[in-house]
């Protein structure tokens, strides 16, 4: 009995001090959550950049957002492809609600949310990823973070019936990740790193608009680190190379457009339309390695059918398409890219801000 309590006692110690460096650390900020994203968004509201953006839950952080900002000119919904666009390039006030990965589900839950809030403006822009129509691409966060608009979205607009789970579960979820030994990993380097200048809830406020440690800007748009963005060649082909399967495999393997995401997809672009929202759908390229590659496979008549889709349904209901996958029919080579699917911030001003300036 008493070896039984005496390894009881081990494992709580052990595990108390898991979850103490877990919480001190937290490089994704899982003990803050919604009143820390208020603290961002009232910094943000000021005009303020925050910098040195740690990993942080950014679909509830748009959440908040869509409470706290103003009701922008331009609105912009998609993956952290098009993260990067500013009011600089829009030339108008502007929000971008972008998250990491951004699927059709999370891109209608989030539109829901800023269109109950009051927050959908005269132009909305949708980023137009691979995985857009792709039916067999899913990410758990738009079922654990956006369950419930996402409902709302489907059975209000796109006329699907569907009822929310009971309660999020990201809680239950965060609570697993303060207890697990890969975070408490994750942790560790994170509080050692020589470039550590504190946690991303110490609000390092700045008015610059480049950062050596990444920077969320005021009007939601997404500054990479320096050290990602000038890369040399040699380092950016060997991002393209770890993710080249990624984005090769579903066009080699493609199975045509989902016709649930395509409902999604078209209820959602109806209905910015009938708001009296113009309509932009913007196509940002991929590496021309990842494009090479797909072609080579022989997924470029997936490519064409995503892309000959766009601008058909666009036509119909009165939309703008901006862009393509393919580099060079965007002008783009291989310096204008980070790694597999991110332009630079100088090409995202080359490619996006002759279209989209309202100036």
């Amino acid at each position: 009995m008493k070896s039984v309590v005496k390894s009881l006692i081990c494992f709580l110690l052990a595990l108390a001090c898991i979850v103490s460096v877990n919480v001190w650390g937290d490089p994704a900020n899982l003990t803050q959550n919604e009143l820390f994203y208020d603290r961002m968004l009232s910094v943000m509201m000021k005009g303020y950049n925050i910098e040195h953006v740690a990993d942080f839950t950014d679909r509830i952080f748009q959440q908040r957002a869509a409470r706290a900002i103003e009701r922008p000119e331009t609105i912009i919904f998609g993956s952290s492809r098009i993260q990067q666009i500013d009011s600089s390039i829009c030339g108008t006030t502007m929000w971008n609600a972008g998250v990491a990965g951004a699927t059709t589900q999370d891109v209608c839950g989030l539109y829901q949310v800023f269109k109950e809030n009051g927050k959908i403006g005269e132009r909305v822009i949708l980023g137009i990823d691979l995985w857009t129509l792709d039916g067999t691409y899913y990410d758990a966060r738009s079922s654990l973070y956006l369950s419930k608009p996402l409902a709302r979205f489907l059975t209000e607009t796109a006329g699907i019936p569907t009822k929310a789970g009971k309660s999020n579960s990201y809680l239950w979820s965060n609570l697993n990740e303060l207890t697990s030994l890969s975070y408490f990993q994750s942790s560790i380097n994170y509080l050692l790193n020589d470039e550590h200048q504190g946690r991303m809830r110490d609000l390092i406020t700045s008015t610059e608009s480049t950062s050596y440690y990444g920077m969320l800007r005021s009007d939601g748009s997404y500054v990479y680190p320096v050290s990602y963005i000038f890369a040399n060649q040699n380092v950016v082909e060997g991002r393209v190379g770890q993710a080249t399967a990624a984005v090769v495999d579903p066009m080699v393997y493609w199975k045509g457009i989902d016709p649930t995401l395509q409902q999604m997809f078209e209820s959602l672009c109806d209905d910015i339309v009938a708001n009296g929202s113009e309509l932009v759908l913007l196509i940002s390229p991929i590496h021309p390695i990842a494009y090479y590659e797909i072609q080579k496979r022989g997924g470029d008549p997936a490519i064409q059918e995503i892309e000959s889709y766009m601008h058909t349904y666009a036509e119909s209901i009165g939309a703008t398409v901006l862009g393509s996958f393919d580099p060079w029919a965007n002008y783009c080579d291989y310096s204008d890219f980070m790694d597999a699917l991110h332009i630079t911030p100088i090409t995202t001003e080359r490619l996006w801000k002759p279209a989209l300036s309202r100036s």
